[in-house]
Formats: structure tokens, C-alpha cells, sequence
């Protein structure tokens, strides 16, 4: 799997025009460079689970510093999002492609996979 078929199918989904509302984001946290920001790496932020299996094979024996604070704001946007339907960014819209990037800080940025889009 390359990042041009995970860009390719998050594009073509959000364009879907399902008429429900969308929200993107990007995990671009890096923690191991060797593995970059990795598929799977945001699964222990979203549970705030640095340890278990999944966790020590992605983030390594020691918790990363950031660890907290990455997870605690992504824990906070899905409760958000599951109490009220909003995670806290702009919802998709086809001319400007807003996305959360999970990074430190989090930000909200137009289109952030075109780069990777483009291989």
C-alpha cells in the first residue's frame, strides 16, 4: 500500500456527495523515522493507549514525551464528534479540502495529502 491509494480513496470517498457531512484529517505525527508517520500509528493516540502491542511496536519501549498530549486532543475531538457530530475543524467541502493534521500543534490545513496525492 502506498500514500497515493490511501490519497486516492480518501478523495474519491469524500466526493461520494452522500449528502451526509465529512470531516477529514491526517496523521502526520513522526515519531520513529524509520517509520514516519506510519499506517496505524494514530490507533494508540486515539485510545490513549502508548503500551499495549500495538503501541510499543510503533512508538518503541519509551512513551514519547508528546505522547499525552497528541492522544488527549484526539480523544477530545472524537468524543466531540460522537456527542455532537462536530469534531472541532471544518467539515469537507470539494473547493477547499480542510483537514486536520494531527501534528504538534494540530492544525487545519487545505488539502494536506496533495503532496503525497501527486506521486
Amino acid at each position: 500500500m502506498t500514500s497515493r491509494w490511501f490519497c486516492w480513496s480518501t478523495a474519491r470517498t469524500s466526493n461520494a456527495g452522500s449528502g451526509g457531512r465529512t470531516y477529514l484529517y491526517e496523521f502526520a505525527w513522526v515519531g520513529n523515522p524509520a517509520l514516519g508517520a506510519c499506517h496505524g500509528l494514530d490507533v494508540p493516540f486515539t485510545f490513549g493507549v502508548p503500551t499495549g502491542p500495538l503501541g510499543a511496536d510503533l512508538l518503541g519501549a519509551a512513551v514519547p514525551d508528546e505522547f499525552e498530549t497528541l492522544s488527549a486532543a484526539m480523544r477530545d475531538a472524537w468524543v466531540s464528534f460522537a456527542t455532537t457530530g462536530d469534531p472541532g475543524w471544518p467539515r469537507y467541502e470539494p473547493d477547499d479540502w480542510l483537514a486536520r493534521v494531527w501534528e504538534l500543534p494540530p492544525a487545519v490545513r487545505a488539502d494536506p495529502t496533495a503532496t503525497s496525492g501527486a506521486i
